[in-house]
């Protein structure tokens, strides 16, 4: 799962910091498609249940970080603060690997 996340905050350029609500959507837009290419490449997670975690980890990432913070922290691959964010995930992971469980 932190490869997901990882994988989807790396592509994020700090020119998306979002100041508008097109940069808020471009924004979303980046992080979805590549938390979603970076959940399906291994064919482990469908497309669909990849679209759910990753719509959930953004919905809690940014109830606690700005869009700045992100992609400041996707820049600098800071490990201690890369955990701070998987933490903030944990609920979506443990509700996918359910799902990958019962076959979903």
């Amino acid at each position: 799962m932190k490869k997901i996340l990882l994988s989807a905050l790396l592509i994020l350029p700090v020119s998306l910091f979002a100041q508008s609500k097109e940069e808020d959507k471009a924004f979303k837009d980046s992080y979805m498609n590549a938390c979603i290419k970076s959940a399906t490449e291994d064919g482990t997670v469908s497309e669909k249940l990849a679209k759910e975690y990753c719509a959930c980890s953004l919905e809690r990432l940014l109830k606690k970080y700005t869009y700045t913070q992100m992609a400041e922290i996707g820049e600098s691959m800071d490990e201690a603060q890369m955990n701070k964010l998987m933490e903030e995930t944990i609920p979506c992971q443990e509700e996918l690997l359910r799902k990958l469980k019962k076959g979903k």
